[in-house]
């Protein structure tokens, strides 16, 4: 080997062990804090989807009384944190950190019933899913039961 090959290894450039550490601990205080953030995006989401499958259960409700000329009726448990359809529905439980609260319309029959009518109105309420950090709304108007979904500030 000449004495030219030599010092061109000399002056290849690398990484120090101490440089590659500091690297790793910088990458973990970054993780560490994007971990929250995440946790919480889940908690959104997971309170969103509950409110816009609430809202599909409820227009499907509508959509059976327009059809089958009955009315139909969608009973509400706050206490067991989730619906059902009456009449023999399967219950639908909301997950885990979310609750429900249900106010009823000027047309209630009950205080935990929303009733949709084979016109396309309903008896009207407002259910409020609240998680961890936020809360959705589902708005049930009376006169059309119309449904809207909405956050609660």
């Amino acid at each position: 080997m000449s004495a030219a090959g030599s010092s061109a290894r000399a002056g290849e450039a690398g990484f120090t062990l101490l440089e590659l550490m500091a690297v790793l601990v910088v990458t973990g205080l970054l993780g560490g804090l994007a971990v929250p953030v995440f946790a919480t995006a889940s908690d959104a989401l997971r309170l969103h989807g509950s409110a816009r499958a609430l809202a599909a259960d409820l227009r499907a409700a509508r959509g059976a009384a327009l059809l089958s000329g009955v009315s139909v009726s969608v009973l509400l448990d706050p206490e067991g944190r989730g619906y059902r359809l009456a009449g023999g529905g399967a219950p639908v439980a909301l997950p885990d950190g979310i609750a429900l609260r249900f106010t009823a319309g000027p047309l209630a029959a009950g205080p935990l019933r929303l009733d949709f009518l084979p016109d396309g109105s309903a008896s009207g309420g407002e259910v409020v899913l609240t998680g961890p950090r936020e809360a959705a709304l589902v708005a049930v108007a009376p006169m059309t039961g119309a449904i809207v979904l909405g956050r609660v500030r």
